[in-house]
C-alpha cells in the first residue's frame, strides 16, 4: 500500500512535519462529513470551508508525531486568530502531496510496465 509523503513547513514557531496518513485521511472524511476527493475538489476551487482547513491541517500534524492536544494547541494558537488564507496555503500544500505522491507513484508503475514491456519486445526481436 502507498505509504504517506511528509510534508514539512514552518508552522507556528518552527518546522514541523505534516503527514496524512490513511487513517487520518478517514478521520477528516469522518470529522468533515465528506469524502477526500471532495474536500480537495473544494479547496482546489477554494470552495471549502474552515472546518476542512483546520481539521486537514491538525490531522496531517498528528500524522506528523504532534501529539493530539499540542496539535489542537498549535491550532488554536496559530490557525484560529489569523487570516483564513494563511491556513489555505499549508492545507493546500498537505493535501497536494497527499493527492500527487500516489499519482506520481502511479506513472512511475506505468512507466516502468511500458519499460519492462519494451525490453521484452527489443529481446525477442
Amino acid at each position: 500500500m502507498h505509504e504517506a509523503v511528509t510534508h514539512t513547513a514552518f508552522f507556528g514557531d518552527q518546522q514541523r512535519d505534516f503527514v496524512l496518513t490513511a487513517p487520518m485521511v478517514l478521520e477528516l472524511e469522518r470529522v468533515t462529513g465528506s469524502g477526500i476527493g471532495s474536500i480537495i475538489k473544494r479547496v482546489i476551487a477554494r470552495d471549502y470551508t474552515a472546518s476542512e482547513i483546520t481539521q486537514t491541517i491538525r490531522l496531517a500534524l498528528i500524522g506528523g508525531g504532534t501529539s493530539p492536544e499540542d496539535a489542537d494547541a498549535l491550532i488554536r494558537a496559530y490557525v484560529h486568530p489569523r487570516p483564513l488564507a494563511e491556513a489555505y496555503s499549508l492545507a493546500l500544500e498537505i493535501l497536494e502531496v497527499r493527492m500527487l505522491v500516489k499519482s506520481l507513484d502511479a506513472n512511475a508503475s506505468d512507466l516502468q510496465i511500458i519499460a519492462q514491456t519494451e525490453g521484452a519486445e527489443d529481446a525477442a526481436e
